[in-house]
């Protein structure tokens, strides 16, 4: 899964460090603890600044990505990176709308992403630097990647103005599916197989693909709202 839109810096602030978050996430895997200390007690001064992190996982034994009470998901392990990386507030980690948390799509159980963006306020030090030009969180993004497992990585943090929503300002969302052909054998023909022609199961279900080409309303198979 895909998307895409532009990101526009918001409003230049000094330079990030997340040197101690680093630190603190290796303490965490040399000695086998689950958590870090938070670093919202650094002598620094952190302020809430809203971000736009670009991801990309492997869904493989997660169930989806958004939050979910008692399973494992993506989403949970990228809000115990933000934390460790002293970008998130204790008070603030069991309610994500607290800090304007939002992702441009979902994904399903066993669902991979190859990009995705996430977007939330988060604590960045007024006495570091964004890249004026790109907006780059410089070192927020090292952060992330040494407390995520190696399924999930991290692409860029970018600062960006307080309004952007990743949901809302999302313009195309792309997905792909693969279905092997075994699945195709077992519904044509049964339990014998004698009679399988490859090439008309494969012509026909093309045919069936054709029907979804183009632009469709498929309000239908949405979830019925009041």
């Amino acid at each position: 899964m895909l998307t895409r839109f532009a990101l526009r810096p918001g409003r230049p602030a000094l330079r990030t460090s997340f040197s101690r978050g680093l630190a603190a996430a290796s303490a965490d895997e040399s000695t086998g603890r689950r958590w870090a200390e938070p670093l919202s007690n650094a002598t620094a001064k952190l302020v809430k600044r809203k971000v736009a992190i670009v991801s990309g996982y492997m869904g493989t034994g997660y169930h989806g990505l958004q939050l979910n009470d008692n399973v494992e998901t993506i989403e949970d392990e990228i809000r115990r990176a933000i934390f460790k990386a002293g970008a998130m507030r204790e008070s603030n980690f069991e309610d994500l709308g607290k800090i304007d948390w939002a992702r441009s799509s979902r994904t399903d159980k066993g669902v991979h992403a190859g990009c995705i963006v996430f977007s939330g306020k988060l604590l960045i030090d007024e006495e570091s630097k964004v890249d004026p030009v790109s907006g780059r969180v410089q070192g927020l993004t090292e952060a992330l990647n040494a407390s995520l497992p190696d399924n999930i990585r991290v692409f860029s943090c970018t600062r960006v103005n307080k309004r952007f929503s990743a949901r809302k300002n999302c313009v195309l969302r792309e997905y792909e599916y693969f279905m092997p052909l075994s699945f195709l054998k077992d519904s044509i023909i049964g339990s014998n197989g004698a009679d399988f022609d490859t090439d008309e199961a494969v012509a026909e279900f093309c045919r069936a693909l054709r029907r979804y080409e183009g632009v469709h309303d498929f309000h239908n198979f949405t979830r019925s709202r009041s």
